[in-house]
């Protein structure tokens, strides 16, 4: 579950790279 912890860390910029937001 790597994309969990890419999507979070591009949460903080506003963008994420997956395609679903938190």
């Amino acid at each position: 579950m790597e994309e969990f912890g890419d999507y979070r860390r591009h949460d903080r910029k506003g963008k994420t790279q997956c395609g679903f937001q938190a």
